[in-house]
């Protein structure tokens, strides 16, 4: 048994239930906050996503944890995989690394941030595939609380782009943004 109360609201003579949280709440049993809950670092709206800056770790709370991200920068590199029918003008690598604050740690979950955390378009808004070479020294790893972890991406330019221009995206919610000069 459950009780609550319900807000109405009369309309031309007759009463309408006002849809409210309390009513689902009511109605479910679930308090719908936990539904519609989004993470401190994406509770802005896309038009508002947080700006990062190059090399200066960007703090993300979650509901399982806090870890945060840096981005270390975007170079040029001169690696070509023999075996890929991708054909590209140039290949850039984004390097990041994270540390894992709090990130897991009532249910033991690690911290892994891969090239599925990244939406990188050029400077003429293509967005960019990912290329098959790969720095042995910079590989992202599952990182537990109180771990750190540098990972690269490669991503096959067809254009003469200047820069990377870098989304942050946890799920669904874009969190934050950077412009990364290619060096």
């Amino acid at each position: 048994d459950r009780t609550g109360d319900i807000s109405l609201t009369k309309t031309d003579g007759k009463w309408k239930i006002n849809s409210t949280d309390s009513l689902a709440k009511l109605l479910m049993n679930i308090d719908s906050a936990l539904l519609n809950s989004k993470t401190d670092a994406s509770k802005t709206n896309s038009n508002q996503i947080k700006e990062m800056t190059l090399n200066t770790p960007f703090n993300v709370d979650t509901e399982i944890g806090r870890y945060n991200l840096t981005i270390e920068g975007a170079t040029l590199t001169d690696k070509r995989n023999e075996f890929t029918d991708k054909k590209v003008n140039k290949v850039v690598i984004l390097n990041y690394s994270y540390t894992n604050e709090s990130f897991g740690k009532n249910d033991g979950t690690d911290l892994y941030i891969d090239e599925n955390a990244f939406q990188v378009l050029d400077d003429e808004g293509n967005v960019l595939d990912t290329y098959p070479v790969y720095d042995d020294n910079r590989k992202a790893q599952n990182t537990p609380v109180g771990g750190k972890s540098k990972g690269s991406i490669a991503y096959g330019l067809t254009t003469d782009s200047k820069n990377l221009n870098v989304t942050f995206i946890r799920g669904n919610n874009k969190v934050s943004k950077i412009t990364i000069p290619i060096k």
